[in-house]
């Protein structure tokens, strides 16, 4: 079903869905709610028309959610003990 982009849900329409009160209770309401802001923009940004219902807007809302609680850090490995150890047995060498 085609809607025109005045058609398109609500962010309170959205929070009515039950999958966003399911939403609200995982990552908050205040990220939640950003979430289904920015899915609504990217539709609105679609060109031409653009189906999206309320259910529509909250699942992608989700996939928003699970990328951004995705992690960030990268792990590091710290060699500073080995190339400490390493460094003083090549000066002792070269007493």
């Amino acid at each position: 079903m085609k809607i025109s982009k005045s058609g398109l849900p609500s962010v309170d329409a959205v929070l009515r869905t039950a999958l966003a009160a399911t939403l609200v209770e995982r990552f908050g309401r205040p990220a939640t709610v950003a979430a289904i802001r920015d899915s609504v923009a990217a539709a609105r940004a679609e060109p031409g028309d653009v189906a999206l219902g309320a259910d529509a807007a909250a699942t992608a809302a989700l996939g928003v959610l699970e990328a951004r609680d995705q992690p960030q850090l990268k792990p590091v490995f710290n060699l500073t003990v080995n190339l400490r150890d390493t460094w003083s047995k090549i000066e002792k060498k070269n007493r």
